[in-house]
Parts: C-alpha cells; structure tokens; sequence
C-alpha cells in the first residue's frame, strides 16, 4: 500500500534523503523539495528553489545538503534549522554527476573527478 499520493510533475531528476524529496520539474523548470516528519507518514510540500533554469539538470541530496546542477552553474543548498533550503553556493561551472556524503561533493565530467567539502567553501552552514 503506497503511503504516497503521486505526484504530478514532468520528473526528470529525483532523489530522496530520509524525510526529503526533490525532483526536478521540466515544465516549471525548477525543483520541488517535499518533507516528512516520519518514516510513515506522507511527503507534504515544503519549498521551490526558484532557479527557473531551462534544460535537464541533475540532484543530489542528503540530510543536510542539496546539489542542483543545470546547464552553466551547480548551486549547492544547505538545510536550515527552519527546516528550509537556502542556496548557499554557486558554482560557475555545471557537471555531469553528484554525489552528497556529509558534507563533501563529489562531481564528475566526462573525463574529471573532482571533490569539494562544502564548508570550507561556505564556512556559515549549520554544523551537523
């Protein structure tokens, strides 16, 4: 029995961390971030990113930390004690793949690797 109502949106990004999920909506151009208080109970809608940035744009997501890459720029999202997301980095350059652990991101191109700890890039993120 799905706990989940569908959603309905043109997906064509998702990913999900304990009790957050995101996708990115191709028609609206831009990410939806939806949250549960449990394991559960049902996502309810918490936020847009409002980027607004055409094309298809990859995500990463852990408890604390949302990557969202577009087409010229990754913007890297820190979870509030809110419960919100603020876009607290952008990066100048998009790449191909994300990866979250912590608050490390790993990101890759087609031939690089590269690997950020995103507090030493915005020392202001809440401490896990």
């Amino acid at each position: 029995v799905p706990l989940q109502d569908p959603i309905i949106a043109d997906v064509s990004s998702m990913d999900m961390s304990r009790d957050t999920l995101v996708y990115w909506d191709l028609q609206e151009k831009d990410a939806f971030i939806y949250s549960r208080g449990g394991m559960n109970e049902s996502f309810a809608f918490l936020q847009i990113t409002n980027l607004s940035v055409s094309g298809y744009n990859q995500l990463a997501l852990n408890e604390y930390v949302l990557v969202i890459g577009g087409e010229n720029e990754t913007h890297i999202f820190s979870k509030q004690e809110s419960g919100y997301w603020a876009d607290i980095i952008t990066l100048d350059q998009s790449y191909d793949r994300y990866q979250v652990s912590s608050r490390n991101l790993l990101v890759a191109n087609e031939r690089e690797v590269y690997s950020f700890n995103s507090e030493d890039c915005a020392p202001s993120m809440p401490a896990i």
